[in-house]
């Protein structure tokens, strides 16, 4: 492991406790937006782009202390010091995902399968880790807003609120 490998995880949890000035909710879901699983999957399909991002992480490594982080599309590179992430959902059902720095540079790429049925998205991560995420998933004409519940803080439970809000790109 590199040295600077060993600090990536603390400075994560310090870059939350920074970013997080607001306490906003994550939008409620929509009761009416389950679509055909043929339609879902098909308008997953092309490149889409991150817009904005609310987690609301519950007992940071089961501690007492909890924070919400939220990054509108208007603040993206300022807040979290990169571009925002970048996916294509392919026909074959994989998908990739690049994270780029300010300046344009790629700096993580995560890949693997996914499936959708109802409005849930499944993501199963093969690359760099084998991970498992499940979504619920609601498309508006150009944009889907995922939501979850997941191990953001990495503490082992998942017990963190997650709300991405993605704009299709192509």
């Amino acid at each position: 492991m590199t040295p600077l490998r060993k600090y990536i995880f603390p400075l994560t949890i310090m870059l939350l406790f920074l970013l997080s000035c607001s306490k906003a909710p994550v939008p409620p879901a929509s009761q009416d937006a389950i679509q055909a699983d043929n339609d879902l999957q098909s308008s997953l399909v092309g490149m889409w782009r991150t817009d904005a991002l609310v987690v609301g992480i519950d007992t940071i490594h089961n501690s007492d202390m909890s924070v919400i982080l939220e990054v509108r599309s208007d603040e993206w590179v300022e807040r979290m010091k990169m571009q925002p992430i970048q996916t294509i959902f392919n026909p074959n059902k994989t998908y990739i995902s690049a994270y780029t720095n300010a300046e344009g540079k790629v700096i993580k790429v995560t890949a693997g399968k996914w499936s959708a049925a109802k409005n849930q998205l499944k993501i199963h991560q093969l690359f760099p880790n084998d991970q498992q995420m499940n979504y619920r998933v609601d498309l508006t004409a150009g944009s889907a807003e995922l939501r979850s519940k997941l191990d953001f803080d990495g503490d082992g439970k998942d017990d963190d609120f997650f709300y991405c809000q993605m704009k299709k790109v192509s």
